[in-house]
């Protein structure tokens, strides 16, 4: 109901204000900030917001993506605004809420960046793929990108933009390839949920 999504969503949201910028290095401990946007995704659902943004126009989506991103990097560049994993030792009332309008701004430059690229044809299938892969990437991409950039400080290599090119792109590609390799071999288990937890996540699914 409307109820117990407003509900859910508020508590969400005051709990992620309150250990935003905070991060513990323990077992569920990191990350704690974000809650409230994951909550937001569980409450839409990807069918519902998918039928919003299909009817969002083209212009809309442009405006949407110079406001967002003008706002995501200029309080990104400037410091003012509070990460929701880091800094949390000198965050302020004032840090905390210009965090959490940075993010939610990266957030909507996100998807109108995938709005305008997936009404440009089928030129960026490949990238949708890779979407599809998100949770896959999310999951194996530390692997790579640690061993990435300790590979690279171990032959002296040490700038910033190749660090971040490199281990992004091995990021990326490592896990594709780790999937691929667990698909050929049968172990859908490294990715996948067991076949009941899919089956019950299918019959919620169909109930809304």
């Amino acid at each position: 109901s409307r109820r117990a999504a407003g509900l859910t969503l508020g508590l969400t949201a005051a709990g992620s204000v309150a250990v935003w910028g905070l991060n513990w290095n323990i077992l569920g401990g990191e990350g704690l900030g974000l809650t409230v946007f994951f909550f937001v995704g569980v409450v839409l659902t990807g069918r519902r917001l998918l039928h919003w943004v299909k009817q969002i126009r083209a212009s809309w989506a442009i405006l949407s993506l110079l406001v967002a991103g003008g706002v995501w990097l200029s309080l990104g560049a400037t410091l003012l605004a509070t990460p929701p994993t880091a800094y949390g030792e000198i965050r302020t009332v004032s840090s905390v809420g210009l965090g959490l309008i940075a993010s939610s701004a990266g957030v909507i430059f996100i998807l109108a960046v995938s709005l305008l690229l997936a009404r440009t044809g089928s030129g960026v299938q490949w990238l949708a793929r890779v979407g599809e892969r998100s949770l896959v990437i999310f999951v194996a991409h530390v692997f790579f990108t640690a061993s990435t950039r300790i590979g690279l400080s171990m032959v002296g290599i040490e700038s910033v933009w190749i660090h971040v090119v490199v281990s992004t792109a091995a990021g990326v590609i490592g896990p594709l390839l780790v999937y691929a390799a667990a698909q050929r071999l049968g172990q859908h288990w490294v990715f996948e949920a067991p076949g009941w937890l899919q089956r019950a996540s299918s019959k919620v699914g169909q109930s809304r």
